[in-house]
């Protein structure tokens, strides 16, 4: 291999993907940029455009070379050179790479959104553990701890007197409807009082009462009750 070969081996290789340009090759080849162009217009008449910067491929400058060398049915090798250069292999491992660099990026984002979910998640994924475990209905104390509320069943029962879903009279007795939707139920608490049976209504949360009432308190926390669309 002459010196002038093994000088546009080790171009091409140190160029990589970026194409030489005519006069580059004109001075390996040791000849004028006219006559790259010349040979080259025969060759590549779309890739030689007047007034436009060419740049030539590893197939297209040995095609070429060839050409200036006085060889001859060019195009016919060309077409079959032309699929296994090292520029199109190069090209193809990049867009192989940039594929995969886009799926992984992908997968970040995604993966990104998914942690976000489950942390928004969580606080309802909490409530449903805690509702497997607890009884069908609960008393307003229970209900006040399985919601993680700041405060015991007595001002529980006052904030949902207040949000007008418990009455005043009779004391703490949910509102009808809302037994109707199937938040609350009464249970009779009989207490024995000075030798006497005195029947109490008791309120009590049900398990989609606990639910809804998660939801409210989460959307207003402890001031909601200025704010009674919530609660139709």
């Amino acid at each position: 291999m002459s010196k002038k070969t093994k000088g546009l081996g080790k171009r091409m290789t140190v160029y990589g993907e970026k194409h030489m340009t005519v006069r580059e090759v004109a001075e390996i080849l040791n000849c004028s940029p006219e006559t790259i162009r010349a040979n080259g217009k025969d060759l590549f008449p779309e890739v030689f455009i007047n007034g436009k910067t060419t740049y030539l491929t590893e197939a297209q400058v040995t095609a070429i070379k060839l050409k200036i060398q006085g060889h001859h049915n060019l195009k016919s090798t060309l077409e079959v050179r032309n699929t296994k250069t090292s520029l199109e292999k190069a090209l193809l491992i990049k867009q192989a790479m940039q594929f995969q660099q886009e799926i992984i990026e992908e997968l970040q984002v995604e993966n990104k959104h998914l942690k976000v979910k489950i942390e928004e998640d969580k606080p309802k994924v909490e409530l449903a553990e805690r509702l497997l475990l607890s009884e069908d209905v609960v008393s307003l104390k229970t209900a006040a701890k399985l919601l993680k509320l700041p405060y015991g069943g007595t001002i529980f029962a006052e904030k949902l007197r207040d949000m007008r879903i418990l009455m005043e009279h009779p004391r703490n007795i949910p509102f009808q409807r809302r037994i109707n939707q199937g938040y609350f139920v009464v249970d009779d608490v009989i207490k024995h009082i000075k030798g006497n049976d005195v029947i109490f209504p008791t309120p009590k949360v049900t398990k989609k009462g606990i639910a809804w009432l998660s939801g409210i308190f989460k959307r207003k926390k402890e001031d909601i009750q200025d704010n009674r669309d919530y609660l139709l």
